[in-house]
């Protein structure tokens, strides 16, 4: 009888959408040999989903080690991306700040045109619609939107949309008070 490899049923799990399953699963994999810096993400993604938030952020720094150590800057911004929102989300801004930072000075140190341009638009985006600036966050997730479309980006489109959505909520509830 042959085993069955907790790496593939974690990959099937996730492609599945049972984020329980491929969390549970990756995590019994990098117990057997270290995982791929793409399985780290999806590790930390579902880690993310079932609302292991501590896991998430320590398996996203996982795979941005990974990634930088492959020279692979773009996804290696993305996870410091996910870490740093995901800490200011937590209310620990000043950590979340730091790897919001580092990503940012990652990009701008190799001058990648790529979707993770995109994604660090998103704080600056929600700190000025928090800070009661409609249209200048209006136009900073149009870029958003922008982005997502030239990379066909999903994730991203989905975050342009939630913020014009945000930014519309939050015009009509100030007009009804």
């Amino acid at each position: 009888m042959t085993a069955v490899d907790p790496r593939v049923q974690g990959r099937e799990a996730y492609e599945r959408l049972a984020w329980r399953d491929a969390y549970e699963q990756l995590s019994a994999a990098e117990q057997q040999a270290p995982l791929t810096a793409d399985d780290l993400v999806r590790m930390a993604r579902a880690a993310y989903l079932i609302g292991s938030v501590d896991a998430a952020t320590e398996t996203w720094e996982g795979a941005h080690h990974a990634f930088l150590a492959q020279g692979d800057a773009a996804p290696a911004v993305r996870c410091a991306f996910w870490i740093g929102l995901t800490l200011v989300l937590q209310g620990e801004r000043t950590c979340g700040g730091g790897w919001l930072a580092r990503a940012r000075h990652m990009l701008e140190d190799t001058s990648l045109d790529c979707v993770e341009q995109g994604y660090l638009r998103i704080p600056a985006a929600l700190r000025t619609l928090d800070g009661g600036e409609p249209e200048a966050a209006r136009r900073l997730f149009a870029e958003v939107t922008e982005i997502a479309d030239r990379f066909d980006d999903a994730d991203l489109r989905a975050f342009g949309g939630l913020g014009r959505a945000r930014r519309w909520s939050r015009r009509a509830g100030r007009r009804r008070a």
